[in-house]
């Protein structure tokens, strides 16, 4: 809903400026009765932990503050205060009034320039929509990166400056015999004025009368025609290429960055679903409601194409990789009394999931207490019950990949 409302108040906010109506005004009251809501229920809820430093979002909250603030003077404080200005202004047969009021005016005028903030709203919009809001995020982190290409392009400005100034404005380029205006050298007559010259024809945009001096130069004097292209292309093409990917890698970078915490963050909450959704999928084969499922049950339901495809849309995996987890857990199971619900469920989430480094030292632990148990003459019993724990940690198919590849 705060998201709507933001992005109405930004398309009125530009329909204001240009069209004039009475109505904008209530319009804009009822906006900031919601903003004022809104920040009042985050004060109610955090507290002083709204101000906090240890906050990790305290500075959206102090930027949304101080828009609802600048609002409120704007919309509630400034009115009272022109109505204040106006009583005063009247009272003409008190002289100090008179001129207080003068001063006030003067005071109040400034804070109606505080109306412009309202234009800060708009960031609310960018918190609001969360690929907006990366994409903010990553040309923020690449303005980073952005300050060291800049500083390269000033220096070698510096250097190319000082080079036209002396060769160019102070004539050593130029050779005897050969008279230019002084009119056409202006451009370079020193270093300040040449950076400012070489930047505009680096961008692109350089002026009637520098480009009519350059030119000018150039017929008088061929061989700047070199060190111009020279320029061109260390500058143009070399500085804008590195520029441009220095910001598409920062970007890149950052932007997966918090896909990658977002994820983190909502890891837990999607398992909860996913494995919800699965129990609901598969209760229907538990007909005794002891929470365990018959291996043979579930293979007869995966034959059913549309249980199969819900399945693997609920995995994201093929319905294959689903029939060999199952295979792999019937195998294990030696007391012949069905799958744990719980478990079985776990097994196909996990398997759901690449190969890490986790899953494999898991396994590895599992093998490894398993042949020492087997070395130091453990009972029949001890040991199916640890080759059942392995089963269980290998129900991945990628699991078994993996180990196929560590064998080759």
């Amino acid at each position: 809903f705060i998201g709507f409302v933001i992005g109405l108040n930004a398309l009125l906010m530009g329909l204001e400026t240009d069209i004039e109506w009475v109505g904008w005004f209530y319009i804009e009251q009822a906006l900031l009765s919601i903003y004022v809501f809104e920040l009042a229920v985050l004060l109610k809820r955090q507290g002083l932990f709204f101000f906090s430093s240890q906050n990790p979002d305290i500075g959206w909250n102090m930027l949304d503050a101080a828009i609802v603030v600048s609002s409120v003077l704007d919309s509630w404080v400034v009115p009272f205060l022109d109505l204040l200005v106006k009583v005063m202004a009247d009272s003409a047969h008190h002289h100090h009034a008179a001129s207080d009021g003068i001063d006030l005016g003067q005071a109040v005028m400034l804070m109606r320039m505080a109306r412009l903030m309202r234009i800060l709203r708009l960031v609310k919009l960018v918190k609001a929509v969360r690929p907006l809001l990366f994409l903010v995020v990553g040309v923020v982190a690449a303005l980073q990166g952005v300050i060291w290409v800049l500083v390269l392009t000033i220096v070698s400005l510096y250097a190319a400056g000082i080079l036209a100034t002396r060769l160019i404005g102070q004539r050593l380029m130029i050779p005897h015999g050969i008279e230019v205006d002084d009119e056409i050298l202006m451009p370079f007559s020193n270093v300040p004025e040449s950076m400012f010259t070489l930047f505009r024809v680096m961008s692109g945009a350089a002026s009637d009368k520098e480009a009519f001096s350059i030119d000018e130069l150039m017929k008088e004097v061929p061989s700047v025609k070199f060190a111009f292209v020279f320029f061109m292309v260390t500058s143009s093409w070399t500085l804008l290429s590195i520029l441009t990917a220095v910001v598409s890698e920062n970007m890149i970078s950052t932007t997966q960055q918090q896909y990658e915490d977002l994820k983190l963050a909502v890891f837990e909450e999607d398992r909860i679903n996913q494995t919800k959704a699965l129990v609901e999928l598969f209760g229907d084969l538990d007909q005794s409601g002891d929470g365990l499922v018959d291996g043979a049950e579930v293979e007869e339901a995966m034959a059913n194409e549309e249980f199969a495809q819900k399945t693997a849309f609920l995995l994201k995996m093929p319905k294959r990789d689903i029939l060999s987890v199952l295979k792999t857990l019937i195998d294990a199971d030696t007391s012949g009394k069905g799958i744990q619900m719980t478990h079985f469920v776990d097994c196909l989430i996990d398997s759901s999931c690449p190969v890490t480094e986790k899953s494999i030292m898991r396994l590895e632990s599992r093998l490894g207490d398993l042949q020492r148990r087997l070395a130091s003459g453990g009972t029949g019993q001890s040991a199916e019950g640890d080759a059942t724990k392995v089963a269980e940690v290998e129900c991945s198919p990628q699991a078994r990949g993996q180990q196929d590849h560590q064998g080759a």
